[in-house]
């Protein structure tokens, strides 16, 4: 019962995994994981030309990858997808111009249009590499239930810091040959032990550890550095058997290893006289080497050694990096376990503690090996600083940081310090789907009828379109207070062109106050992806650099040719005439200093759209007659639209006798740029009528001409009676 119970633990966690991985594939595009353009190209040769590739210049130009691996995984995932990869799916990969300008951190896109039959080998192709995930994890587990079957929880902790770790899930869900690379590793170490471990017959142990150290090998080239822990493996058991028996198991583990990965050795040692073709890949691939080799004592190397090993943890692609608040939890579980690790020989060299020593030992060998590689690597090539690189000495790293926690704890607690270790990798791992959905996701596509702040509806010659805007707080900027700005753009046709979005504010010398160019959603979106009828709203905050005094500012947009700034694109309105080479959005109020604390006062009047009337102060010459008007006016809530004020003087048969239309300061702070419980103090001039006056109104009106009407018990009216002749009252 008690090892039903050890071996479900496993069964969960490997569920565990599955879920997780199947759940970061789904939400990181096909070829967004590093060198996953490559990997699919390399997969779609072998189905294509059935025989294995040259080291050669026709090769490098297929995919770079042709010439740096070997071809174990690449060959699993070409029989897999049984001839489905088509000229159409390698089209998917697209390269996106904007990654290497900083303007994005999708290094490829999506294109809108495309089968579901060209996306199925490339779902294979990922799940050939979560299954090579799924494989590492068990192997893991197996690894120490093999050495210390008497600590079911450790090999449990272990497999959980291997297979949740964030970075590994990230890759499983990709297209790669890392996840392969790191199983045949760890069942080559397990196997190894179990065969090192067995009293009788371990001839054929010996030979299917062979096998698999071949099938590491025939993964990636560091999969030839299994045979360092292997070895020591293999010596660990001259005090228990003599060299009668221990010759055969060598023979018999390098028979195994010729058998799957001898041909592919063999053939690199006639072509280019060495068993890894380092001089060659170099020569068929000059830009990934340095011109000079990075000093070992050079700071840019252990730099690069520092992003590795950061990089393990958490950066999910081409640049997407885990948060802070992550990568600070992590760098704390490292800490915590490195210094266990120093501790951990005093404290089982007092309690006389041995039956870790060996795995500690075989930890250390195992990581080191892979560690002192990728630095070797790291020295001559550029791109070889990728925490994925890592991956065949995971297993050794979560040894490590298990036993480092372990040192703390009496050993009668290590049981739920192994569950608590897994529990937590597995709350890291969840919470990092949320940074790569985030990451990678793709604007959400809206169903009209949709309803916009101010409606737009124009167009732009490479296709784009813009139906509305959203500004929720108003078209107004405080210091300190950026304006949120959401654009609704849809396409009614494939652009066929990258088109990089300009967002300008500008003050009446055109004088820039806020700028951005860039990709709409954050750099998710680039116009060659865009689906035809689909409307997406993309969201900005707009900060402006602090004027001298309170500025009437103009907001446009617009785009223009990725390759060339001055080539933009010319704005259409709804009737097809052309506006210009940018589109006027609305006009943004500026201010200098912050809003002053809103007036609480029980207005004179109330206007539809919140509008309200606070004071009004009628100021007339020695005989009575009107002159200037001053009032105070707020707003409870944002108002979107531009108002005309109305102030007329009438008779006493409701003859015109002198009227002012302006907005409000004299168009410097027009209605549409009214934020929820701002006061806006105004003058209007009334002139000198000759005729004597009986009262004078305000009121307001759009561009229809249409007034607005009073919030009254009254009746229906649509201007404020501010002054009578009759009652002579200045308010």
């Amino acid at each position: 019962m008690i090892e039903y119970r050890r071996n479900f633990e496993v069964i969960i966690l490997l569920a565990v995994f599955v879920v997780l991985a199947g759940l970061y594939s789904l939400m990181t595009p096909a070829f967004e994981g590093p060198d996953s353009g490559g990997h699919f190209r390399y997969i779609a040769y072998l189905q294509q030309t059935q025989h294995l590739p040259g080291l050669n210049g026709e090769s490098a130009a297929f995919s770079h990858e042709l010439v740096q691996q070997p071809p174990f995984y690449y060959a699993i995932a070409a029989l897999a997808s049984a001839g489905t990869i088509s000229p159409e799916a390698l089209d998917l990969d697209q390269v996106n111009p904007y990654y290497q300008r900083g303007l994005s951190h999708r290094a490829t896109f999506t294109p809108p249009k495309f089968t579901l039959l060209a996306e199925l080998p490339i779902y294979i192709a990922k799940f050939i590499a979560l299954l090579g995930g799924l494989l590492t994890v068990l192997g893991s587990w197996l690894c120490l239930r093999v050495l210390l079957p008497d600590q079911p929880s450790l090999a449990l902790a272990v497999a959980g810091v291997v297979g949740l770790n964030p970075q590994f899930l990230f890759s499983a869900g990709t297209i790669t040959n890392d996840t392969w690379a790191a199983a045949m590793f760890v069942w080559a170490i397990a196997l190894g032990i179990y065969s090192a471990q067995r009293a009788t017959r371990p001839l054929l142990g010996w030979l299917l550890t062979g096998l698999c150290a071949g099938l590491a090998a025939l993964t990636k080239y560091s999969g030839l550095l299994v045979m360092l822990p292997l070895g020591l493996i293999w010596l660990s058991q001259w005090r228990k058997t003599n060299w009668r028996h221990l010759v055969p198991q060598l023979l018999l583990l390098l028979a195994g290893f010729l058998i799957t990965a001898g041909f592919w050795y063999l053939n690199n040692l006639m072509e280019t006289g060495s068993l890894t073709p380092l001089q060659t890949i170099f020569a068929l691939l000059p830009g990934l080497v340095r011109p000079a080799p990075l000093a070992y004592f050079d700071p840019k190397l252990w730099q690069e050694v520092r992003w590795l090993l950061r990089s393990y943890w958490g950066v999910f692609g081409y640049g997407i990096v885990a948060p802070a608040g992550y990568h600070w939890i992590i760098q704390n579980v490292l800490g915590i376990a490195l210094l266990g690790l120093c501790v951990l020989p005093i404290r089982w060299t007092l309690v006389k503690q041995t039956s870790q020593w060996a795995l500690l030992g075989l930890a250390w060998l195992w990581f080191g090996v892979i560690f002192a590689s990728l630095v070797q690597w790291i020295h001559l090539m550029y791109a070889a600083n990728q925490g994925r690189l890592l991956f065949p000495a995971a297993p050794a790293i979560a040894i490590l940081v298990v036993l480092g926690w372990q040192a703390w704890l009496p050993i009668r607690w290590h049981p739920a310090l192994h569950r608590l270790l897994t529990l937590l990798f597995l709350g890291l791992a969840i919470s990092q789907l949320f940074t790569v959905y985030d990451s990678y996701r793709m604007p959400a596509a809206l169903t009209p009828p949709l309803h916009y702040d101010r409606e737009i509806q124009a167009s732009f010659e490479g296709g784009m379109q813009v139906l509305g805007v959203d500004l929720p707080e108003g078209a107004a900027i405080h210091p300190g207070k950026p304006m949120p700005l959401t654009i609704y753009f849809t396409t009614q046709k494939e652009i066929s062109d990258f088109y990089t979005l300009f967002i300008h504010l500008a003050d009446e010398h055109n004088q820039l106050l806020y700028q951005y160019d860039g990709v709409p959603a954050q750099g998710r979106h680039p116009t060659r992806q865009w689906m035809p009828g689909m409307v997406f709203a993309d969201t900005y905050w707009l900060d402006s650099k602090l004027p001298a005094h309170d500025v009437l500012a103009t907001l446009s947009l617009g785009f223009y040719n990725y390759q060339d700034a001055n080539r933009r694109q010319l704005v259409l309105g709804p009737d097809g005439a052309m506006l210009g080479d940018r589109l006027l959005v609305t006009r943004v109020h500026v201010d200098a200093e912050p809003p002053p604390e809103p007036l609480v006062s029980v207005p004179l009047a109330r206007w539809e759209n919140g509008i309200q009337l606070l004071s009004a102060k009628l100021e007339q010459n020695s005989d009575g007659r009107p002159l200037l008007l001053n009032v105070a006016w707020q707003t409870t809530q944002v108002i979107q639209t531009d108002y005309t004020v109305f102030v007329q003087s009438l008779d006493s048969a409701g003859h015109l006798l002198a009227q002012v239309d302006q907005q409000p300061q004299a168009g410097r702070f027009p209605t549409s740029t009214w934020q929820n419980s701002d006061v806006i103090h105004d003058v209007y001039s009334l002139g000198s009528p000759n005729a004597p006056w009986q009262k004078i109104i305000i009121g307001f009106y759009d561009a229809q001409q249409h007034r607005l009407l009073l919030q009254t018990d009254e009746g229906s009216h649509d201007f404020y009676v501010l002054a009578q002749r009759d009652t002579m009252s200045n308010r």
